[in-house]
């Protein structure tokens, strides 16, 4: 059962004494009532089936609208570090040759099943895989390759 703020058990206590109060009503003063202000009780129903549907699928997902804010600031936190990679598009691809050369446990973290050629990458793949080499802290050669 899930916790509520203060803010939540005062609207769950009204809901509960709305409940109550409808369910010890007689239905023939229901009925009269709802004729006196020229209410059809079947629409009033749907349309309250619906805002408490809605209310329910919107407090369920919130732990999902938190998470998915949290990923696209990490994302955004991402994008905007400078990672001090090469420049180029040929000296990004050489860094992570030299990483996977000289470290070829990384091969297993970088190459995965839709990337099993290292000639297909794009620039965009290659530098999105040293930006997260460095952010794992696993990337600590220097921007630029040196030769052999």
């Amino acid at each position: 059962m899930p916790k509520f703020d203060k803010h939540e058990e005062a609207v769950m206590r009204l809901m509960f004494g709305l409940a109550d109060s409808v369910e010890e009503a007689q239905p023939s003063e229901i009925l009269e009532e709802a004729e006196k202000r020229g209410v059809n009780l079947l629409d009033e129903a749907e349309e309250v089936r619906g805002v408490l549907r809605s209310a329910g699928r919107a407090y369920l997902q919130r732990k999902l609208r938190e998470s998915r804010a949290a990923y696209e600031a990490a994302v955004t936190n991402i994008h905007e570090q400078n990672y001090d990679l090469p420049g180029s598009v040929s000296g990004r691809r050489q860094l992570l040759e030299g990483v996977l050369r000289e470290r070829p446990q990384f091969q297993g973290i970088v190459m995965t099943a839709q990337h099993r050629n290292f000639g297909e990458l794009t620039d965009e793949d290659v530098t999105s895989f040293l930006r997260q080499l460095k952010i794992l802290g696993l990337l600590d050669m220097p921007a630029t390759p040196t030769t052999k």
